[in-house]
């Protein structure tokens, strides 16, 4: 039965190449669709845990405020600081980002890899770094002198995994402010030929190894979401006690009279949100159903021209139970080469930009999805089969071989 399904396989080259080529297509404009998906909603799924109709916004607040207020479980919180590189007298701006935010909005790179993935002793800290004028890039390491005191800084060298890429959203502030905000314009889209001013992005747990940070000119923006058990009361306490340190601290206007309201914003973003998964999934949806059906034409004319086979090996003592189970090990095969296939495909496009910038991330959810799409398809063209030898019996394929 092997050897039979080995010459059955090859005998079938073109119908087989034909599936793998056709699997290899579906597999890519489905992954670069659920790259869109995943990309363009990753700010939603972020941020909805924070956003709500209780949330307060708060802006630039210092280190002895943050302390204060930072018993709130429910906040998302973007800790910048400012130095400069060496003795060059540019500003680099730097922003921690905690884990969550690292996870659910991963900084695209135009070279290098992410912090995560870079083991260094406790006097190097590492670190993304945007463009900039200095040549600073991937594997370099560098002097960060962080402003202190009028006079003083803090030196730390920073070992740099990654360069970002321009024209994404960054968590650096709260954004443009803006009466028709969603979520999104609280996440800023950064561009260094716009702003010229350099980005330093560092994960959290690194931050760790600044030895005197807390004392550093440190401030924080801020997006609350009081936790379900806090009553009435002390929500306005807090909104009321964030915007008297505005207003005499900071000397600003207060946040909360700057923002839209709270609802309005959640009502943008889901409707925003509901139309992204609107525009992309039944494209997904329809895409799949016709490379489906494409499969199942060119499994049933595989099958037909087999047929004769098929019967010589029933009356031999091969049942259509076993041709069914032979079908399933050959589109195995091909799933598994057509899944090597588009993987590297898809690694190179990432490396190497084959055909220019394009959302194409290979992450658990589009490995899952081809891993599903494939066992469908193995199942599928198994069932044809069944389905195909179903209506012939042996002995109406003898006559017809007559």
């Amino acid at each position: 039965m092997f050897r039979f399904g080995i010459s059955e396989y090859i005998r079938n080259w073109w119908f087989n190449l034909c599936v793998i080529l056709i699997m290899v297509v579906m597999m890519l404009i489905s992954t670069i669709f659920i790259s869109n998906i995943d990309e363009q909603t990753k700010i939603h799924r972020l941020a909805s845990k924070y956003i709500d109709t209780d949330s307060i916004f708060v802006e630039n607040v210092f280190d002895d405020f943050y302390k204060e207020i930072s018993k709130e479980k429910n906040m998302l919180i973007s800790q910048t600081f400012f130095g400069n590189q060496g003795d060059n007298t540019g500003t680099i701006r730097a922003s921690v980002y905690s884990k969550e935010v690292m996870e659910g909005i991963k900084p695209r790179l135009d070279s290098g890899t992410y912090p995560s993935k870079v083991k260094k002793d406790n006097d190097t800290v590492v670190a993304l770094i945007s463009n900039n004028p200095y040549g600073i890039k991937a594997g370099d390491t560098f002097e960060y002198n962080i402003s202190y005191k009028e006079d003083e800084k803090i030196k730390v060298n920073i070992y740099v995994a990654g360069v970002i890429s321009d024209g994404q959203r960054l968590y650096t502030d709260l954004g443009h402010i803006d009466s028709n905000m969603t979520f999104e314009d609280f996440f800023q889209i950064y561009s260094y030929e716009q702003e010229e001013e350099v980005r330093l992005i560092i994960p959290e747990e690194e931050i760790k190894k600044i030895k005197n940070i807390e004392t550093a000119s440190v401030f924080y923006n801020i997006i609350i979401n009081p936790d379900d058990t806090m009553s009435a009361e002390d929500k306005r306490n807090l909104k009321d006690k964030i915007s008297n340190y505005e207003k005499e601290v900071l000397q600003s206007i207060p946040s909360d009279s700057l923002y839209p309201d709270a609802e309005d914003i959640v009502y943008r973003s889901n409707e925003k949100y509901k139309g992204t998964l609107l525009k992309y999934v039944p494209l997904t949806v329809i895409v799949l159903v016709l490379f489906l059906i494409s499969i199942t034409g060119i499994v049933t004319i595989k099958t037909v021209r087999s047929i004769r086979y098929f019967g010589i090996m029933y009356i031999c003592g091969m049942n259509y139970t076993k041709a069914q189970f032979m079908t399933i090990l050959e589109m195995t095969f091909n799933s598994v080469l057509a899944f090597a296939f588009t993987t590297n495909l898809l690694a190179l496009q990432k490396q190497f930009k084959l055909v220019g910038k394009i959302n194409c991330n290979i992450g658990m959810l589009q490995m899952l999805f081809m891993l599903s799409v494939c066992i469908i398809i193995v199942l599928w063209s198994g069932q044809t089969t069944k389905n195909v030898l179903k209506g012939n019996t042996p002995i109406e394929i003898i006559k017809n071989m007559e």
